[in-house]
């Protein structure tokens, strides 16, 4: 029996939250029967530790029905993007004291796509103090040059992973690429940015047949980690992680998922033969090691703007 508690006690942070709340359960009823019976007693008792290991092994089933899937990304096939793809995380944050990477949560090594013409677009920095996001998108004109399209600046109150899920106002064309970059300015009296992140994303609006297939998978289901896999089976990151993240707040869980979903794109990143790729996923990865060991609290993935955001954009449909 202690040979299994000590087996349960080292395993548990690999499991999910549901399964280490049934671990501590059961290390729980181990106390509890030291307390009702001496040790000697348990180990001579073939009833008693029987029993023990039964209720522990239900609770181990239990876990594995109770506890939903993750969510499983599978990338979309296709070209990587051209172009310099530097997600800027090769540096720190605003934060001085944390090592955790400025970076977007998005692909670099491929496109990722979204089933809306209006998406939500995340990143991670660290701060300890307000600071300026200016959040632009950017598309390919005849030339193939980059044109701005649309941009956004705004205030930050806290660090943590902020996003910006794009005005219906600004609907962005099916079927096109477009660049999106974010610059972070740590002192907001000063003008200069200092941090950038870059990313790429592909609008793919579904058929009907496809729609009405998603709508049927997610009427079927209230959690947000089946939700974000009917997303992300389809290769639409973007709707996946906004899934899992329309659900973080106060949800210790969803930051299990979020981390979950980092992780496997971080190692898809990494194994990616180009530098810039390989640097992003590893930076994806502390992020998400960072959430899975809870060093990142709820209150660092509650990133709040101020309402006084500055909006610059010229419609492209």
């Amino acid at each position: 029996m202690e040979s299994l508690i000590s087996t349960l006690s080292v395993t548990a942070p690999l499991l999910p939250p549901i399964a280490r709340l049934n671990i501590t359960h059961a290390q729980g009823l181990k106390s509890l029967l030291k307390i009702l019976y001496p040790y000697s007693i348990i180990k001579r008792s073939p009833v008693i530790k029987n029993g023990f290991l039964l209720l522990t092994s239900s609770l181990l089933a239990l876990t594995a029905i109770a506890s939903p899937a993750q969510a499983t990304y599978t990338p979309p096939e296709g070209d990587a993007p051209s172009g310099s793809t530097v997600a800027g995380g090769s540096r720190t944050g605003c934060d001085a004291s944390s090592s955790l990477p400025a970076t977007p949560l998005a692909p670099v090594a491929h496109i990722g796509q979204s089933a809306t013409n209006t998406p939500t677009l995340a990143w991670f920095v660290t701060a300890t103090a307000p600071y300026r996001v200016k959040v632009s998108l950017y598309q390919r004109d005849s030339n193939q040059q980059l044109e701005e399209v649309y941009t956004e600046i705004r205030i930050d109150e806290q660090g943590g992973v902020g996003s910006l899920t794009l005005p219906e106002e600004m609907p962005l064309a099916d079927g096109e690429d477009y660049s999106w970059l974010v610059a972070i300015g740590c002192d907001i009296e000063n003008p200069r940015y200092t941090i950038t992140m870059t990313s790429n994303l592909h609008i793919a609006v579904p058929d009907e047949l496809v729609i009405a297939e998603i709508d049927t998978a997610l009427t079927a289901t209230n959690s947000d980690t089946e939700r974000a896999d009917v997303y992300a089976s389809r290769a639409y990151w973007f709707d996946a992680l906004n899934e899992l993240m329309s659900g973080r707040h106060g949800n210790i869980a969803a930051h299990d998922d979020i981390a979950a979903l980092l992780n496997q794109l971080g190692n898809l990143e990494v194994a990616v033969t180009d530098p810039a790729a390989e640097l992003h996923g590893a930076n994806l990865l502390k992020i998400a090691d960072a959430l899975a060991e809870g060093l990142l609290t709820t209150e660092d993935l509650q990133n709040t703007p101020s309402s006084n955001n500055q909006t610059y954009f010229e419609p492209r449909l």
